[in-house]
């Protein structure tokens, strides 16, 4: 799946269906499609010393998230001293060797981020369910089948089914992220309304990123009823948050009149800020920031 949180924002000096309204215009643009977040989309990478010292301390402590922010460095001193942690049974340690070491070998992150998540640790459940998505074909380790989740090196259950468990137990323990990946594997798997319902559950818990799914569930009505209203405010909310993609597609709301009175003043201030401020680093904001900047070029170019 490629990614794209963008309700309808692909607009150009000639317009589509998709940006500003056109005459030419005679269909809808296809509802989005994402893969499952890896936490550099939620928190950027750029540190310097004294972050990069804190994020490190986090990790030894067993933060899942701080471990995979430095999960494309080198992690041989963090992981020797995680490992034998997990090994003893410290299920925090589990969960920050898997997701340390989960983009070098996926079948050891999957058994140690496992290990957490049996042991109730949302963090390590949501990174789990995205390792598992991602690595569907990678063969597993042996593990004690005593323990119940391995038998001969398989895993007892589907790798599709466990990675919407983990999903779904990361949501249910109150990570957003969770509930975004599972929002993305229900969708995957054509279950449009529960993939609406993970969501909004996540937007709930204050994920600009699942408030804007959502918003792309209502303006699509899939899943849930169309509801351009809907659309435009959890929009509007995403973007209060702090997200670039929300802003955008609140400018292209204002734009075309979808869900709010049409002003393209505000449209025009929305994509202008988007276009100016946002940074290009990560694939939401590369889209939020191309966007924009075309919507900005047309709106100047109808005046």
């Amino acid at each position: 799946m490629h990614r794209a949180r963008v309700i309808a924002i692909a607009v150009g000096a000639a317009a589509s269906a998709c940006g500003v309204d056109h005459p030419a215009a005679s269909h809808e643009c296809s509802p989005p499609s994402r893969t499952l977040l890896a936490q550099q989309e939620i928190e950027p990478p750029e540190l310097d010393a004294a972050a990069a010292a804190s994020v490190r301390d986090a990790c030894i402590a067993g933060d899942a998230y701080a471990c995979e922010r430095l999960a494309n460095g080198d992690v041989d001193e963090l992981a020797r001293a995680l490992e034998p942690r997990c090994t003893a049974g410290d299920a925090a340690a589990c969960a920050g060797y898997g997701a340390l070491v989960r983009f070098r070998d996926a079948a050891t992150a999957e058994r140690a981020l496992d290990r957490a998540c049996t042991a109730k640790l949302p963090r390590a459940c949501a990174i789990l369910a995205g390792v598992l998505a991602h690595h569907r074909n990678t063969p597993q380790l042996s593990h004690d089948p005593e323990e119940g989740a391995w038998v001969d090196g398989k895993s007892l259950m589907d790798p599709d089914a466990r990675a919407l468990a983990a999903a779904r137990a990361a949501c249910d323990g109150g990570e957003a992220r969770g509930c975004i990946n599972l929002g993305v594997l229900h969708a995957a798997a054509n279950d449009e309304r529960a993939s609406a319902s993970a969501y909004r559950r996540g937007c709930d818990l204050g994920s600009p990123l699942a408030c804007v799914d959502l918003a792309a569930a209502c303006e699509h009505g899939t899943g849930v009823a169309r509801d351009l209203f809907g659309a435009a405010a959890l929009a509007q909310r995403a973007c209060e948050r702090g997200s670039s993609l929300g802003c955008a597609n609140l400018a292209l709301a204002y734009a075309n009149g979808r869900g709010v009175p049409r002003d393209l003043s505000r449209a025009h201030a929305l994509s202008a800020r988007v276009c100016r401020e946002t940074s290009a680093g990560w694939p939401d904001d590369q889209i939020a920031k191309a966007e924009a900047c075309q919507l900005d070029a047309a709106l100047a170019a109808a005046r």
